[in-house]
């Protein structure tokens, strides 16, 4: 018995120190996550963050023993509640308030990743994401009832968003071929989102910071 226990620790003990990705991988994920908009002093001061989910697929590929490069696209749903937007039309100041205002996008990463070895394996990644705005809609709450008015505004909006991206992921390997993964994500565009001239100047960027999970299998 205690033969079979020793073999059994070591054995696991192996595992631990050996596993490591050297396969391309394709992932699965989804998450939910925080967002805001920033770059205009009034609207910054005139929201409140909004809880953003993702879904999406990844394609990670090994260059080197412990670098990878990754790739795939999201979707997600980010914004903010409680959002004022003030801009100028003919030299006059309009206003623009909802109580929920948010952007649809699907986002492509591409990154570069440093990974330790193991059962269990530390991920860092950092590149850039292009982002296509899908749609974009904001509702204001009326009246004594609170109702709600939907209005979509996407032509106001610029179609691309750009910016750089973080990733920090644990890995759990449970053989050579599958792995399922936590992680966090940041992502804060530096491209002015909004089309028309904003009151205070500046411009309206996009922030996103998110807990994401799911699984890998080598392809």
């Amino acid at each position: 018995m205690k033969r079979a226990f020793l073999f059994l620790i070591l054995t696991v003990i192996f595992a631990f120190a050996n596993a490591q990705i050297d396969k391309n991988f394709l992932t699965i994920e989804g998450g939910v996550g925080f967002g805001q908009f920033y770059g205009n002093d009034y609207v910054m001061e005139h929201q409140s963050m909004r809880t953003s989910p993702q879904i999406g697929i990844g394609f990670l590929a090994p260059i080197g023993e412990n670098i990878f490069f990754t790739t795939g696209f999201d979707y997600k749903k980010q914004g903010a509640w409680d959002i004022t937007i003030a801009y100028e039309e003919n030299s006059t100041v309009m206003y623009q308030s909802s109580f929920d205002n948010y952007s649809k996008y699907l986002t492509f990463p591409f990154m570069l990743g440093y990974q330790t070895k193991g059962k269990f394996s530390l991920g860092i990644s950092a590149g850039v994401y292009l982002g296509n705005l899908m749609q974009q809609k904001y509702e204001m709450l009326t009246g004594v009832l609170g109702i709600g008015l939907t209005t979509n505004d996407t032509e106001d909006y610029n179609m691309m968003d750009f910016g750089p991206q973080g990733q920090i992921m644990l890995r759990l390997h449970a053989n050579e071929n599958t792995f399922v993964f936590l992680g966090v994500t940041h992502q804060m565009g530096i491209t002015n989102t909004y089309t028309k001239t904003l009151y205070g100047g500046g411009a309206l960027k996009t922030s996103m910071s998110y807990l994401n999970f799911g699984v890998g299998f080598a392809i």
